[in-house]
Formats: structure tokens, C-alpha cells, sequence
């Protein structure tokens, strides 16, 4: 019976895999070398979508986001897990903070920025505040990482998003 549901779980777990949009793949950008902020480019190191095809697939992967979170309950999981080796307290769930992480996650991965954004409290609901934020965009076997993971503080909100680059956009709200 345990193996009937192991096989039916991993089943519905690549099924809804498998539903994720992908984005356009696009044609190379023509010629030779593009110059571009100072660099020189090779041909092929941009790609030509066609908006139609952007816009589909933008609001497609909105639509697959909204009804498929990331994170969450399950994120705030692993970070405790990690603090628990250090014999440090678990984060206790914020509703607030985990939509904030997930929707930053979400930017950092669509954009591939491994780093802070220019405003991470932007993606704050209102009513919801963080003294502190961490991020991380690492390769999946390495396990979570985030700055304020170790730090002090009682209440988490935690998501991750996968990046076309196959790294791990993390991130970490506390109070």
C-alpha cells in the first residue's frame, strides 16, 4: 500500500512538473558581436521572442504561480531543520512574511538575481513588517542558505523559487 502511494505521489508530483510554463526559447540575435554597456557580446548570446509569445507565457506562469506556491510552511521547515542543528529555537509561521518571501523569491528568480533586490521590504503586505531579510540563490544540493537563518529573532516567513539557471532563489523574512 506505502508503495502505491509513493509511485501515485511521485506521479503527481511530475504531472504538475510538467504543467509549469517554460518560457519562449526565442531565435539567436543575429550578427557578429553586439555591443552592449561597454562588453562585447558573441551572436547568440541574446535571443529574439516575440512579445506575443512573452506576454503568454508571463501571464501563463502568473497563473501557474498563484495556484502552485513555493515555500512557505515547507521552506520555514527547512530553515528550522538547519537552526535546530545549531540548537537554535524554530521560527514560528508568519503569514505575512512567508507571502513577502514568496513573491520576492519569485522576482529574484525570474530575473536571475542572486542577491538583494533594490527594495526586498517592497514585497511586504500591508500590515506586515521585517527588520531583516536574507537571500540566497544557490544549487539545490547544497541545502537552505540565507543570511539571518542563525539570528535571533521569533517569527519567519520563508520561499524559495527555481531559476531558468537551475539555482535556488531563497529568501528569508524575520522579526
Amino acid at each position: 500500500m506505502l508503495k502505491i502511494f509513493a509511485v501515485s505521489l511521485c506521479m503527481a508530483v511530475a504531472a504538475v512538473a510538467a504543467e509549469k510554463p517554460q518560457a519562449p526559447k526565442g531565435i539567436p540575435w543575429p550578427g557578429g558581436v553586439w555591443k552592449k554597456d561597454g562588453k562585447e557580446y558573441a551572436a547568440g548570446s541574446f535571443v529574439w521572442i516575440k512579445q506575443a509569445d512573452w506576454d503568454k507565457y508571463v501571464a501563463a506562469k502568473a497563473k501557474w504561480d498563484k495556484e502552485n506556491p513555493q515555500g512557505g510552511i515547507e521552506a520555514l521547515d527547512e530553515v528550522n531543520a538547519v537552526r535546530a542543528q545549531r540548537g537554535l529555537p524554530p521560527f514560528q509561521y508568519d503569514e505575512g512574511l512567508t507571502q513577502a518571501a514568496q513573491a520576492c523569491s519569485q522576482f529574484r528568480a525570474d530575473r536571475l538575481i542572486q542577491g538583494h533586490t533594490s527594495n526586498d521590504f517592497a514585497f511586504l503586505p500591508a500590515g506586515a513588517h521585517a527588520p531583516a531579510a536574507g537571500c540566497a540563490a544557490w544549487d539545490p544540493s547544497m541545502g537552505w542558505g540565507a543570511c539571518c537563518t542563525y539570528d535571533r529573532y521569533t517569527y519567519a516567513g520563508a520561499a524559495y523559487a527555481m531559476g531558468r539557471d537551475g539555482r535556488r532563489y531563497m529568501h528569508l523574512f524575520v522579526r
